[in-house]
């Protein structure tokens, strides 16, 4: 069975190709600061945000910037994945994720996803081998 295994947190996703009960290789790799993710705290938490060249946030005060971070990552995440899996056709996904990533994912989980079989471990993987990686996942 091809499967693709998604490790993730809210700075790091990699992306791995498994076969059986092997973990395989990293296929992709993506960072949030490559996608210009970052939601900076405001001095004054009222009112509008507004930075040069981007649109105007209205600034919630019970936002906070590494949850806006995260949320905004798990976004870029997803269609990373949608685009692999419109190229690949893999059977199954398995996403292993720190627990608020992993609700972040779920939360904005794509449509065309959902005839997909899932698997997801709430458990932050990213600094993990493969082989460690592989343990957890498949021999448990």
């Amino acid at each position: 069975m091809h499967k693709i295994i998604l490790v993730a947190d809210a700075k790091i996703a990699k992306f791995y190709e498994s076969s059986g009960l092997k973990v395989g290789e990293m296929i992709k790799s993506i960072k949030a600061e490559d996608f210009g993710i970052d939601h900076s705290s405001q001095e004054l938490h009222t009112g509008f945000a507004k930075k040069q060249n981007s649109p105007s946030h209205f600034y919630d005060p019970s936002s906070n910037p590494k949850d806006l971070n995260r949320d905004d990552f798990s976004k870029v995440i997803l269609d990373v994945l949608v685009q692999l899996q419109k190229d690949h056709k893999y059977e199954e996904i398995i996403i292993a994720a720190s627990p608020k990533m992993l609700g972040d994912i779920r939360d904005h989980y794509p449509k065309s996803l959902k005839n997909i079989p899932l698997r997801d471990i709430s458990k932050d993987l990213v600094q993990s081998s493969p082989l460690e990686i592989e343990k957890i996942i498949f021999h448990k």
